[in-house]
């Protein structure tokens, strides 16, 4: 029985590699397949001579999740000179330059694009806008972080859907308290132009902050009804 041990186990440990190497290339070649759909491009409906822009995205950006798709844009949010350019009209919604209270710290952040902005609609609906682009994984850290040491009180809420054509976009999605009352709803996603993920070939983090001026539903409602307008559709 020894030898038929002995024999046995090195077959197994063959197997084992060669299930390996198989998982290995199977995960290499779905990579590749989104890379490619990434990549493609198609003409806009109205003729134009610009491509629809394709970003990969997921609530996570340190980790991937399910949530993670292949979405086509309204707007270039690339980490490029064009992302401080979104427009201040939005479909229904308007938008300023809102200032930044602790601007000082900003180069701590070494971030290649930054936007603050307040939208509001009218119906009195408001919201403030923060888009990061970057290149170094410093400046994506999770909005909690700012939260917690600006001694808010932070609760994690189950990730936001937002409906697309094709599917959905996730956000990921906390409430943030004071002991005064003030309370936020604020929900971000991840963009990135390579399905490597690598913040060195560049990154855009997309957040919301939405008052609580009634109920944390209605909150969010308003996120969602915002976050749509950047996105066409979802292409897997």
């Amino acid at each position: 029985m020894p030898s038929v041990a002995a024999a046995v186990r090195p077959l197994a440990i063959v197997a084992l590699l060669l299930a390996a190497v198989l998982g290995t290339a199977w995960v290499s070649m779905a990579r590749q397949d989104r890379q490619d759909l990434l990549a493609a491009k198609e003409r806009l409906p109205w003729h134009t001579e610009d491509p629809r822009p394709r970003f990969l995205t997921d609530r996570e950006g340190w980790m991937r999740t399910s949530d993670e798709h292949i979405v086509e844009t309204a707007f270039d949010l690339s980490n490029s000179p064009a992302l401080p350019q979104l427009p201040l009209r939005i479909a229904e919604w308007v938008g300023r330059d809102a200032p930044v209270a602790n601007e000082e710290s900003l180069p701590t952040l070494g971030a290649d694009q930054f936007l603050f902005r307040q939208y509001w609609r009218a119906d009195n609906a408001v919201l403030y806008l923060t888009v990061i682009g970057g290149t170094k994984g410093q400046s994506f850290h999770a909005p909690t972080v700012c939260y917690v040491a600006a001694n808010w009180t932070v609760e994690d809420r189950p990730p936001v859907y937002i409906p697309v054509e094709g599917g959905n976009v996730a956000a990921r999605t906390i409430v943030a308290r004071l002991d005064s009352g003030e309370q936020f709803v604020d929900m971000h996603w991840y963009l990135w132009t390579d399905v490597r993920r690598e913040w060195r070939l560049g990154a855009t983090l997309m957040r919301l902050t939405i008052p609580v001026t009634t109920t944390e539903e209605a909150a969010v409602s308003v996120g969602k009804q915002f976050a749509q307008n950047f996105f066409t559709r979802v292409l897997s």
